[in-house]
Formats: structure tokens, sequence, C-alpha cells
């Protein structure tokens, strides 16, 4: 695994931790399944997917447009 795999996996470990203490809190004594989990995700206002996903536009279209020109003039 490169950096870049290592990294797309912590944030997604990061942000699944995220919803499920925004869901279901820190208690452990109300653990829930993960069918619960996908209720939850799935109960999400699709506008929060909508606003989520024009983020991640904005960003891989900065990543082209600014960061990979860069790397590409700085190799030999």
């Amino acid at each position: 695994m490169n950096a870049r795999d290592i990294f797309d996996v912590v944030l997604v470990v990061l942000v699944s931790i995220s919803l499920y203490v925004q869901f279901y809190g820190t208690s452990t004594a109300e653990m829930g399944s993960s069918g619960d989990l996908i209720d939850a995700l799935l109960a999400v206002d699709p506008l929060y997917y909508l606003v989520f996903g024009g983020v991640l536009g904005v960003v891989f279209v900065s990543y082209i447009t600014i960061y990979l020109p860069q790397k590409h003039s700085q190799s030999p």
C-alpha cells in the first residue's frame, strides 16, 4: 500500500467513527449493529450528500489544476 491508500483508509475509518458517534453517542451500553449504521447512513438528508460531494469535487478539481501541474513541472 502506498501513502495515498493508507490516507484513504484512515479517512474512511474516521468518517465512519464520526457518523457512529453522531447518531449513537459515545455510550457503549447501546452498541448498534451494522444494520443500524446502514440505516443511519440511509436516513441522512440527501442535501448533506450533495454538499459532501460538492466539497469533494472542489478538492478534486483543485488537485488536478493546482497540485498535479506543479508536480509534473518539478519532475525531471
